[in-house]
């Protein structure tokens, strides 16, 4: 199993999007560190009272609260793109007609991916080091002092694991689908684990409980029992700044809490055993698009019994965009779309102040599972190589699956455009904007996981009130957050355009 498990790591870390993972681990800290002055603020504790950010003891202290959110979303999709990986290019088909156990294959799974976590986690720790000789120069502290935050993220590791590797064998969570259910269960639970109570150790999958534990025990420390506190804030604090000095102590585990951790770590080796139950016991019938692709090309017919090659001079855009428009609409089932086509009409009807804030967030979290299909399937069932062999046959594939999948996204977006009228215009860069990005991370990572977390995170927050992601022009900030949307959706249209362009046929 130690080959298999080396075999995996080695693979998996040198795919692209772990790369990427890492050189944005790497430099996290420099987003993600407390500053003293500022106009947005990743962590405030009782402005009124504690000064803000004045000391190296608050840089890992905020970089592991941040993380505390967002790392275990990014934990579960590497722990379930193992698995869905292995059953999509048919390693998980030939695996299943071997004599290896179930178990030990989900178990190299869970240790793959936690070794993964692991490396991500370690890979923050030296961009928060040179953070801290850059921010503090001059200043230390103790390595329990900087390692202690860290560490409270480790038991996560083994839970969101255990957790990627069960959910990906049960029928109801396999796949795209699964994916937005988890996180946006994992988000709504994360604001249960701020308190130190018996579930919040034992389920414990992001570090938030014990980082939380941290702050307070420092706070009364310094004589004054913590109030406020706020993450990733405004500007609105500003006024009050307090004077008093805010030094972080590791935090001294009660033997409950071992147990706790303990427990944690158990839970997610039984996950691991309940995985090895409800792994399939053979090849399952794909129903992605990977399945539907089969693409109809009619050749002229020779006059002569003389060979002649293809070409492309009978091309015609508008067959081309038929068959791509059957295969997308067949990467999803007949009920998704009936859902789909149910919310569409819900956005004529229901009063204008619902739509921006649920209905269209919403409509958008349903539709990310047909975003998260495009730019990548065709590379697992041999389409793209196919492709690469006829002129130009590359980029006009891509071309017609960006304009059919902008297209869609338009017709998400048109009641909200009628009904609101002009102001909605920056909407208009969202509805470009998401199909063009997950196009390209579906070219870059060869899935479709990470943009379905990034879309439902953004969107998740839009129903819980953030209504900024999904802007209006009557603020500057709207219109300007609008503009940025369009920026951004050409400069990844560059990107994917550009390597087609280089191509030489």
């Amino acid at each position: 199993m130690m080959r298999l498990i080396a075999v995996d790591y080695r693979e998996r870390t040198q795919q692209f999007s772990f790369r990427i993972l890492a050189v944005i681990a790497l430099f996290a800290a420099v987003i993600l560190a407390p500053r003293p002055k500022g106009n947005f603020r990743v962590l405030v504790l009782d402005p009124q009272y504690f000064a803000q950010a004045n000391n190296p003891t608050w840089l890992p202290i905020g970089v592991a609260c941040v993380l505390s959110l967002f790392f275990p979303l990014v934990s579960l999709v590497i722990a379930r793109q193992g698995i869905h990986a292995d059953r999509e290019n048919g390693v998980l088909t030939y695996l299943l007609t071997t004599k290896l156990r179930r178990f030990r294959y989900l178990a190299s799974q869970f240790l793959v991916s936690c070794c993964l976590l692991f490396t991500i986690l370690v890979l923050v720790m030296p961009g928060s080091g040179l953070m801290l000789l850059i921010q503090y120069p001059g200043q230390g502290l103790s390595l329990s002092q900087f390692l202690s935050p860290f560490f409270s993220l480790v038991p996560g590791i083994f839970l969101i694991s255990g957790l990627g590797v069960l959910s990906e064998t049960l029928p109801g969570l396999r796949g795209q689908l699964g994916t937005t259910v988890l996180v946006i269960a994992l988000l709504t639970l994360y604001a249960m684990m701020t308190t130190m109570t018996w579930y919040s150790q034992l389920f414990n999958f992001s570090g938030i409980a014990f980082l939380m534990a941290m702050i307070r025990q420092s706070a009364i420390s310094a004589g004054h029992p913590l109030n406020t506190v706020l993450m990733l804030g405004g500007n609105d604090h500003l006024s009050r700044t307090g004077t008093h000095q805010l030094i972080f102590q590791p935090l001294a585990l009660t033997q409950t809490e071992w147990l706790a951790i303990g427990g944690t770590v158990l839970m997610s080796i039984v996950l691991v055993l309940l995985a090895a139950f409800c792994l399939e016991h053979r090849p399952l019938h794909q129903k992605t698009n990977s399945g539907k692709s089969k693409l109809t090309v009619d050749l002229p017919r020779p006059k002569d019994d003389r060979f002649h090659s293809a070409r492309t001079a009978n091309f015609r855009w508008q067959q081309l965009l038929g068959q791509q428009a059957h295969r997308l609409f067949h990467s999803q089932n007949k009920w998704w779309w009936l859902v789909a086509i149910g919310l569409w009409l819900l956005a004529w009807v229901v009063p204008v102040g619902s739509l921006r804030g649920m209905i269209l967030p919403i409509q958008y979290l349903w539709a990310m599972s047909f975003f998260s299909q495009i730019g990548w399937p065709d590379d697992l069932n041999g389409l793209s190589a196919w492709e690469g062999t006829v002129n130009h046959a590359t980029r006009r594939a891509i071309n017609s699956t960006l304009w059919l999948s902008v297209t869609f996204s338009l017709l998400l977006l048109l009641p909200t455009l009628l009904r609101q009228g002009i102001v909605a215009w920056p909407l208009l860069g969202w509805a470009i904007m998401l199909p063009v990005v997950s196009l390209m991370l579906g070219q870059l990572t060869k899935s479709g996981q990470w943009s379905q977390l990034l879309g439902t995170v953004i969107l998740f927050l839009v129903v819980c009130g953030l209504t900024g992601p999904l802007p209006l022009a009557t603020s500057l900030v709207g219109m300007v957050t609008g503009a940025v949307y369009s920026l951004i959706a050409v400069g990844c249209w560059i990107v994917i355009e550009v390597p087609q362009s280089s191509m030489k046929y």
